[in-house]
């Protein structure tokens, strides 16, 4: 099947993402150039620029594509029609998946997140990830006044626990390798003990 002019800038336009996804996950913002990444992504510089107006645009496309896989973590948590607490240990479990299938990119976020000074973090926040956090915030809130879930601890602080608990073990779990840690996960018998 030939391809349209369409399906070729589309093409190039993922090819450029997967590109620069690799790269700045490798190095910080600064130290990468559109030369590399047109390299690795195997189109021109104009190509790039064709795409994307600068490169912090497409720093910024790579990061909202993070910020869109949890955001399908959580909406897929939420399709579940399960009880919160479910719903709750079905995010965290495939947060998690999602975060063990793509470990460059959660090291990109991680030092974006992380970097001081960082004016990007900002726009990360306000491109989504912000809003993903506090829906995570309300479901809490929402379990909190179903009576499913305590209602002595803030909310916004059991979010962040959650997502915590997977970056920690995302950045250990080469060491950990813990399988009782992992039938947690499977089990969700600790999260079930935190919340109710």
């Amino acid at each position: 099947m030939k391809k349209t002019p369409n399906s070729l800038k589309k093409d190039h336009r993922q090819m450029i993402i997967d590109a620069a996804e690799q790269l700045f996950s490798q190095k910080a913002f600064d130290s990468v150039t559109t030369s590399e990444i047109a390299r690795k992504s195997g189109v021109s510089k104009a190509n790039i620029y064709y795409h994307f107006s600068n490169k912090k645009n497409l720093y910024m496309a790579v990061l909202g594509l993070a910020s869109q896989a949890i955001r399908k973590d959580l909406s897929a948590a939420l399709k579940s029609e399960h009880s919160i607490v479910n719903t709750l240990n079905e995010f965290v479990r495939n947060h998690l998946n999602s975060m063990l299938l793509k470990p460059h990119l959660v090291r990109l976020l991680w030092r974006e997140i992380t970097e001081e000074g960082s004016h990007r973090a900002q726009d990360f926040a306000e491109q989504g990830f912000l809003d993903i956090f506090l829906d995570l915030v309300e479901l809490i809130k929402l379990g909190q006044t179903q009576g499913e879930v305590r209602s002595d601890f803030d909310p916004a602080v059991a979010a962040t626990l959650l997502l915590g608990a997977n970056v920690f073990f995302f950045q250990s779990h080469d060491i950990l390798r813990a399988p009782r840690y992992l039938e947690w996960i499977r089990g969700y018998g600790s999260l079930r003990a935190l919340l109710i």
